[in-house]
């Protein structure tokens, strides 16, 4: 938790094999509590749109409990609005070579007029 910041029960289940090996989930949790009786770690409130509950360290001081949301949230509305960039450029360009289109098939059918 010092290097990857808030977690959940199993992300540290998985991150921890080569030091620790737990047997379940439950086996997390249980040394999570043992560690947040003695004021080592902190269990975090459930964020909306989260299955699992978090928990951080608590040897650096309070843990800021906004961190989680903003890294995960920001990036993907930055990403939303160059998908939006970039689909507005698409559709104009898209028109355009229809009208050049539109406009190569009727000279097409007056040069081929021309010849019959």
């Amino acid at each position: 938790m010092l290097l990857r910041g808030q977690q959940t029960a199993g992300e540290l289940r998985s991150r921890t094999e080569r030091l620790c090996s737990f047997e379940n989930l439950e086996e997390v949790l249980q040394y999570l509590d043992n560690l947040a009786e003695i004021g080592f770690v902190a269990k975090l409130p459930r964020q909306p749109g989260q299955k699992e509950q978090r928990f951080a360290q608590l040897l650096s001081g309070e843990p800021d409990y906004t961190e989680h949301i903003l890294v995960h949230q920001e990036p993907a509305m930055v990403v939303a609005e160059a998908d939006n960039d970039r689909l507005i450029e698409l559709e104009k360009t898209v028109a355009f070579l229809k009208e050049e289109i539109e406009l190569l098939k009727s000279e097409f059918l007056i040069f081929k007029q021309e010849f019959e």
